[in-house]
């Protein structure tokens, strides 16, 4: 973590996933950060001190991108297993999956409600470059 006005070094290092990191999402009131990993691992980090909060492993989440859900303590992650999750950040347990999409999920975003997400991939070939909206409840819309 970098203070971007100060060039002196970093502030906080979170160390602890044992592949690259590729999804990183901080919290709405920037008190935690939410990292997810190719070591199939997501971890829940204080910002302050620097340390691991809680960690998960689900075999085959190659995380792609996480995303906090603004005014919640909800993260949704998209994985190479072309699922889509949302996981509760107290408890780092996943509260809904959304059905099994036919490409790899490359990004996520939340509604600024929270009542809305997005996900896209890049497809394969000219087929599946989608995105998809769905609601609370992880139906399309």
């Amino acid at each position: 973590m970098w203070d971007m006005y100060n060039k002196a070094g970093p502030l906080q290092e979170f160390t602890g996933h044992e592949l690259v990191v590729t999804g990183l999402a901080v919290s709405p009131d920037g008190l935690k950060l939410c990292t997810g990993s190719r070591d199939n691992s997501m971890c829940i980090w204080d910002v302050e001190t620097g340390d691991c909060l809680q960690s998960c492993s689900i075999s085959r989440n190659l995380v792609t991108h996480i995303c906090w859900v603004p005014a919640e303590s909800l993260v949704i992650q998209t994985s190479e297993d072309k699922m889509i999750r949302i996981w509760n950040s107290r408890e780092l347990q996943v509260t809904h999956t959304f059905p099994i999409k036919q490409h790899i999920q490359m990004h996520c975003d939340a509604s600024p409600d929270g009542r809305y997400c997005i996900t896209c991939s890049n497809g394969f070939s000219g087929e599946g470059c989608e995105a998809t909206v769905c609601d609370q409840h992880c139906s399309p819309v």
